[in-house]
């Protein structure tokens, strides 16, 4: 049993997006669990003590498959919109390289299918509606380009 599901994710060098679904545990304890895990082996690596995130997450709910499907091509084209590579799939970093048909380390980390499910009950059609669906021009808004403003 786990916490959580992951559909996507994209390792950028100063933040990460993650595309998760509930199961057992509430946003919250997943994100508290993930930083503490990955402070402490970051610290132990780079022989280092403090906190690694600066600030608390930020997170929003996805009501529709339309949404679900804008929030990845988003996350996945992250590293394109800050100029690092010209297509997402030439970044390493991020879980569109499973979604293109690669091997996964550690496999079943990305549960893929949900996503491709929604272009296609056909693996191979899939794939090949998701690259059509990356490559798509879009003005995709997601949650840090919303301005937030103080009331």
């Amino acid at each position: 049993m786990t916490c959580c599901e992951i559909y996507g994710y994209c390792l950028m060098g100063n933040h990460a997006h993650l595309l998760i679904k509930e199961t057992k545990e509430n946003i919250s304890q997943i994100m508290e669990r993930i930083g503490t895990r990955y402070s402490w082996w970051y610290n132990w690596k780079y022989e280092r003590v403090g906190h690694v995130f600066q600030d608390r997450f930020k997170s929003e709910c996805i009501e529709d498959y339309s949404y679900l499907l804008t929030v990845i091509r988003y996350i996945h084209n992250n590293p394109v919109k800050a100029k690092i590579v010209d297509k997402s799939d030439q970044y390493r970093w991020s879980s569109n390289f499973t979604y293109c048909g690669g091997k996964e380390y550690p496999q079943g980390l990305t549960k893929i299918e949900v996503i491709l499910k929604l272009l296609s009950e056909d693996k191979k059609a899939a794939i090949e509606k998701f690259h059509e669906f990356m490559e798509q021009e879009n003005n995709d808004k997601c949650l840090e380009d919303k301005k937030r403003t103080r009331v």
